[in-house]
């Protein structure tokens, strides 16, 4: 009775950790560049039951056969970044970018380098461009391919053009592009939140290190949408919802069997 309240209370904690991030997921449904994230499960352990075999009559020797196993439970294993693609949605700001691909824009943040697919950019008072956050973005200098922060300083944001390899033509000149780079393994980015993540690469190989994104596509006045969907969610969040109430009334049946033992079973009528 006591394992049945830890193997459903394990379970319970679990179904709250998904809930969490389901919620987040769907909080996030209308932010640029917003990638959900997923829970995965995992056996706590599997113990296998035997039954005893005294067919034979010797009661000395207890033989044992096995019956199979049973689980301990299960508990939260990972929570994992879906970097696929999302939609893109048309906007009339020329600030505004969409990466087609694989890819990420590279930006500086108070702690250091990060990485977004939330192209929502803006200009500040000293003409560099940043994310919403006030995060700046980089970009290479052409054609030394030297990083530095994008600065727009004297241009007219309305007539600015910028080519879908992220090159930024100025009155016909082409002397920078933006920064957008790519990840042998994407799941050595963290999230940070914001949709914005941090490379971690715990073995240094520097295979695994960003690169100088190719073979994708930048769409300017446009934005990637985010990559949860809201009816898939909401299942999963109900679904989640009735597995947690079943549960916990697993756990009141046990609790209710267990003080029938202590209370009732060893009482002296």
């Amino acid at each position: 009775m006591a394992r049945g309240i830890d193997t459903a209370a394990s379970a319970m904690v679990g179904i709250m950790a998904l809930n969490d991030t389901l919620a987040n997921n769907l909080a996030n449904i209308n932010t640029p560049g917003f990638k959900q994230s997923n829970v995965t499960f995992k056996s706590i352990q599997d113990v296998i039951l035997s039954r005893s075999d005294n067919s034979s009559g010797n009661n000395s020797n207890n033989n044992t056969a096995p019956m199979g196993t049973i689980s301990l439970g299960s508990v939260v294993d990972s929570s994992c970044v879906d970097f696929r693609q999302a939609g893109i949605k048309v906007t009339s700001n020329p600030l505004d970018f969409a990466i087609d691909g694989k890819g990420f824009f590279e930006i500086k943040t108070p702690s250091g380098i990060a990485y977004t697919r939330d192209g929502s950019f803006k200009r500040l008072s000293d003409g560099r461009i940043a994310t919403q956050d006030g995060n700046i973005v980089q970009c290479i200098t052409l054609p030394d391919k030297k990083t530095k922060d994008l600065i727009l300083k004297d241009v007219e944001i309305e007539k600015l053009k910028v080519n879908s390899d992220g090159s930024i033509d100025i009155d016909g000149q082409i002397d920078k592009k933006i920064k957008i780079v790519q990840f042998k393994d994407v799941y050595n980015l963290t999230p940070v939140g914001n949709s914005t993540f941090k490379f971690n690469d715990s073995t240094n190989n520097p295979q695994n290190k960003p690169v100088l994104g190719k073979g994708f596509e930048l769409t300017q006045r446009a934005l990637e949408t985010a990559n949860s969907n809201v009816v898939e969610t909401m299942v999963s969040s109900i679904n989640g919802m009735r597995t947690y109430e079943a549960l916990s009334r697993v756990v009141d049946a046990n609790k209710n069997t267990l003080s029938k033992a202590v209370n009732e079973v060893g009482r002296i009528r």
